[in-house]
């Protein structure tokens, strides 16, 4: 096991409710369910620009994939 894996074994997973809003790609407002959490490496998020923590969402209206930046503190 690496050191990424025992560290994400360790860390919670955030459960968020599901949420409202609109989808881009069916363009109808949808409630959203929360995925989970998509954790990338500190240097490897600097160097693609992205938060470290980014959050997933899935639309229950055509199931497409979106994702929400967190800011680790």
């Amino acid at each position: 096991m690496t050191m990424m894996t025992k560290e994400l074994m360790q860390k919670p997973q955030m459960h968020l409710g599901n949420r409202q809003g609109y989808c881009p790609t069916c363009e109808q407002q949808s409630e959203f369910t929360f995925l989970g959490e998509q954790r990338w490496p500190p240097h490897v998020a600097a160097k693609l620009g992205l938060s470290p923590v980014v959050m997933l969402w899935s639309c229950n209206n055509c199931h497409t994939t979106l994702t929400e930046a967190q800011d680790e503190a």
